[in-house]
């Protein structure tokens, strides 16, 4: 199954790309043909199909979900549900880490407390 991507996660991703190939990989000429390829010709070339071609929308219309099959339906919602699920851990962490934060600032706090 090809990986899905919106046009907008597209564009970052080719992006990065051409970054990782002319930062890490040293190689300038290929960054450069990176960057000159058409965003459906880089997503074709690296099998990504982009989820809302037509003029960067940024969320399905109700149409275009009408036309998409039951099948089709339920891959997106498996696909959505597991973004969700990943955007969740993150977030996660991210409270574990403050909320780290603040406890060691709060002990900290505690000897001021004394004079």
């Amino acid at each position: 199954m090809k990986k899905r991507m919106t046009r907008r996660e597209a564009e970052t991703a080719k992006k990065r790309a051409a970054s990782f190939v002319e930062h890490v990989l040293d190689d300038s000429d290929h960054a450069q043909e990176i960057d000159d390829l058409d965003l459906d010709s880089w997503a074709e070339k690296r099998g990504v199909t982009i989820t809302n071609p037509a003029k960067g929308a940024n969320m399905a219309t109700e149409k275009t979900l009408r036309k998409l099959s039951k099948d089709e339906l339920i891959d997106r919602v498996i696909e959505v549900e597991d973004e969700n699920s990943t955007l969740t851990e993150k977030l996660d962490e991210i409270n574990s880490i403050v909320t780290s934060e603040d406890d060691s600032d709060d002990e900290g706090d505690d000897s001021d407390d004394e004079d």
